[in-house]
């Protein structure tokens, strides 16, 4: 899903701003093929991932302003 991929994006990139000493990220599950020469590396992947209504607006007073996702 697209959301999940910018979920991990974003995520990558916070950690990239607070760990510079690790120079590979992996947007989901890595698959290693070059052994230690991509280490240290962080893999970031969402597992069961599940999504749950949210609402936005201030809803007015009957609630008729809101947008459910």
């Amino acid at each position: 899903m697209l959301i999940h991929n910018s979920i991990r994006n974003e995520v990558i990139e916070r950690l990239a701003e607070n760990m510079p000493d690790v120079k590979h990220y992996h947007n989901g599950l890595p698959r290693i093929y070059q052994g230690d020469s991509v280490l240290p590396m962080i893999a970031v992947y969402l597992n069961d991932a599940e999504g749950r209504p949210v609402r936005f607006g201030d809803g007015g007073i009957d609630g008729s302003q809101s947008l459910i996702f």
